[in-house]
């Protein structure tokens, strides 16, 4: 009944805490959405303590259900409410949900959203897993500190068993997510936890990649008929890199560390999942998969170096080059008004 003793509540054990509402009338629940009155209910966030609001699309669709598809008609709801959570007295991460339909990584960060969906909603099936790699093989250059992709939420069952995912597919689940920078959220019940999602949630050295302050997102750099090698740059200038077997069938993995990872001289590699050191290599990088498996490892510097005139994807991450390719999106929005060609529902209207 009182929503700023719930959050002083949750700020007292050291958490955040957040919320859930939608820029069209109803959310995908059927609860009263934020359409209208985006102004209002930002202040509102702010007053009862809210650290965190996931905005999701849901009845917006009805409101534009006329409009042509454009980046503007998928931007213009959460530019509306970014501008008036910017306004309040109160950092409140905001999370944009749209589902990935406008290509949101080339636009949403200057709605004034933090994180948007890449996708729509990814369950414990291998075919939803595979979309998130296709398309994260499109949008990682978009990723940076204060502005991330996000695949949506972890899909690992408490008892790995009744996940739908085989055990190499969970740790190939883990594994990109952490690669891609992606926000971890947790869907399952932590009070029955079995000791094998454990150790795929809690590995310290996958959570220290996937948490870099570089926030530099894993591209594809290599890829052939058997596997997929994706790569990031970490902060103190260390390489990580995941290994993927795309097949159904066990594989060999073989790669030139200079060709594929600009990775020149010796290297010394740690094997991110068994946290163990493989050793110094040079030259050849080789490693057996089972199927649909990933592998990640972290390169240090050992006498080695970076090629000379590296212009691979990875250098268009370090240098953000990607940034002049930002559409604009006009910086205000009037608040009183809907997209062009909008039928406003009977009863619903735009915050004066």
């Amino acid at each position: 009944p009182d929503m700023k003793k719930l959050t002083d509540y949750i700020h007292s054990f050291g958490f955040k805490a957040g919320l859930y509402s939608s820029p069209g009338p109803e959310t995908c629940g059927g609860c009263e959405g934020s359409y209208g009155h985006e102004r209002e209910d930002a202040e509102t966030y702010a007053d009862w303590g809210f650290d965190y609001l996931k905005y999701d699309w849901c009845s917006y669709a009805n409101v534009v259900r006329k409009v042509k598809d454009s980046a503007e008609k998928f931007a213009l709801p959460y530019r509306l409410m970014g501008q008036a959570l910017a306004k309040q007295d109160r950092d409140i991460v905001f999370s944009m949900s749209e589902y990935g339909m406008g290509q949101p990584w080339r636009w949403a960060a200057r709605t004034g959203a933090n994180l948007w969906r890449t996708t729509g909603d990814v369950n414990d099936k291998w075919d939803r897993i595979e979309t998130v790699i296709r398309v994260h093989r499109d949008c990682w250059e978009f990723c940076g500190p204060g502005a991330w992709n996000d695949p949506d939420m972890l899909v690992v069952k408490a008892d790995h068993t009744k996940c739908r995912l085989t055990p190499n597919e969970q740790y190939t689940h883990i594994s990109m997510w952490c690669l891609y920078a992606a926000p971890l959220l947790i869907g399952c019940d932590l009070t029955k936890i079995d000791d094998f999602t454990l150790g795929l949630l809690s590995n310290a050295e996958m959570i220290e990649i996937d948490q870099d302050e570089l926030g530099a997102a894993a591209a594809s750099v290599h890829s052939n008929a058997v596997c997929e090698v994706w790569a990031r740059p970490l902060a103190d200038g260390d390489i990580a890199f995941g290994v993927y077997n795309h097949t159904t069938n066990g594989v060999t993995a073989a790669f030139d560390l200079a060709k594929t990872l600009g990775m020149e001289g010796k290297w010394r590699i740690r094997d991110v999942w068994r946290q163990a050191d493989v050793g110094v290599l040079e030259g050849q990088f080789r490693v057996e998969l089972p199927a649909h498996m990933t592998y990640v490892y972290r390169a240090r510097p050992a006498g080695g170096r970076f090629c000379e005139a590296l212009t691979d994807v990875r250098n268009l991450t370090w240098v953000r080059k990607i940034e002049a390719l930002r559409p604009l999106i006009p910086p205000e929005t009037a608040a009183n008004s809907g997209p062009p060609g909008t039928v406003q529902p009977k009863g619903f209207k735009f915050s004066p």
